[in-house]
């Protein structure tokens, strides 16, 4: 169960930033990151060309299709991507900090419609949890995780605007 101190921070109406340390060095995050087979590991079936400029393609299993593209690409430390979905382009920033044989992942979803943000933010949630699984070598569920932690974004969300 995540506890309050694993939760996402709500930065403004429009932004949502995690951070976490990973059971795993720089590297093997790095890989979960950019390669489709890391990827597919955590997030969902992807390609990404490893360059600044290179395309970025999610393949989620509901059958949407989201593309950007590689805007930072710093192997094993930077990696950012635009996300366009229905027209809207927001912005994906994973930054790594190597912690010996761990790594602090500082992960930075910009640019979101604020009436998507708090689904955004459990998303990020469960598939972080995801991510640091499969550090371990194990995997986790997305869904059970999206629909606990949903309710505590959206109450998060909602206090912005008081």
């Amino acid at each position: 169960m995540s506890g309050s101190d694993e939760l996402g921070t709500i930065v403004d109406r429009r932004t949502v930033r995690f951070e976490r340390v990973l059971p795993a060095p720089a590297a093997r995050v790095w890989w979960f990151l950019s390669d489709p087979a890391g990827m597919a590991a955590w997030l969902t079936e992807a390609d990404l060309e490893p360059r600044a400029g290179g395309r970025v393609e999610l393949r989620w299993q509901t059958g949407d299709v989201e593309r950007g593209e590689v805007t930072r690409w710093e192997p094993e430390r930077v990696l950012e991507h635009t996300w366009n979905v229905g027209g809207m382009e927001s912005v994906v920033r994973y930054e790594l900090t190597p912690l010996g044989d761990r790594t602090l992942l500082v992960l930075t979803h910009t640019r979101l419609e604020s009436n998507r943000l708090a689904g955004y933010a459990a998303g990020w949630d469960a598939h972080v949890h995801m991510l640091a699984a499969a550090c371990e070598g194990g995997g986790r569920e997305f869904q059970e995780t999206f629909e606990r932690m949903l309710p505590v974004y959206r109450e998060r969300v909602a206090a912005l605007a008081d």
